[in-house]
């Protein structure tokens, strides 16, 4: 494997933004660019139509606060 970096699906055999629009409503999240109306249009773009956000994104999203928000949040994730 050498330098191989291995990864886990965190959203185990659905797609990433299936698994997370089961816990957050992206049409009601705002987006992060001023040319989407939402989160979901922003997410579509950049995980389907570019795929160039980096993976795991959603931790560092600061909308989700999975990285730095309350435990509660994190524990609705989870």
């Amino acid at each position: 494997m050498g330098n191989a970096k291995s990864q886990y699906n965190y959203f185990g055999r659905l797609e990433e933004r299936e698994f997370l629009q089961r816990l957050y409503d992206f049409k009601g999240m705002p987006s992060l660019y001023t040319r989407y109306r939402n989160a979901e249009e922003d997410i579509w773009q950049h995980t389907v139509n570019n795929d160039d956000y980096p993976f795991c994104w959603v931790f560092e999203d600061e909308r989700f606060q999975l990285k730095n928000g309350s435990d509660e949040i994190f524990k609705i994730y989870l």
